[in-house]
């Protein structure tokens, strides 16, 4: 198909999402009203918690050696699951992206 046969693109009929409401807080990203960053599990009362994160560090690449130098300013929590009963307390919307590769 060259570029002549290709469909126009229909923006009226291409209004499948709506980008006007990009900014999101993060207590939406929370899966249990009753529950914040630092308290024990709602559900079973566990304190042990895997958290995926994302965050900043340096590290310093020399002739294959591989040195951790400091950590970045910059720490976001994307998941948070409990260690026991595995309630999920916490997703960011950026791990549907991760978990699609």
């Amino acid at each position: 198909m060259t570029d002549s046969e290709q469909p126009a693109h229909d923006t009226e009929t291409d209004t499948d999402t709506d980008c006007t409401d990009t900014e999101t807080t993060e207590s939406a990203f929370f899966t249990h009203d009753d529950w914040s960053n630092g308290q024990p599990c709602p559900e079973c009362g566990e304190t042990l918690m895997h958290v995926v994160q994302v965050s900043t560090e340096t590290y310093k690449h020399d002739r294959g050696d591989v040195e951790y130098m400091s950590p970045g300013a910059y720490v976001e929590s994307l998941k948070i699951e409990c260690s026991d009963c595995h309630e999920l307390l916490l997703r960011h919307p950026a791990m549907d992206a991760l978990n699609a590769v």
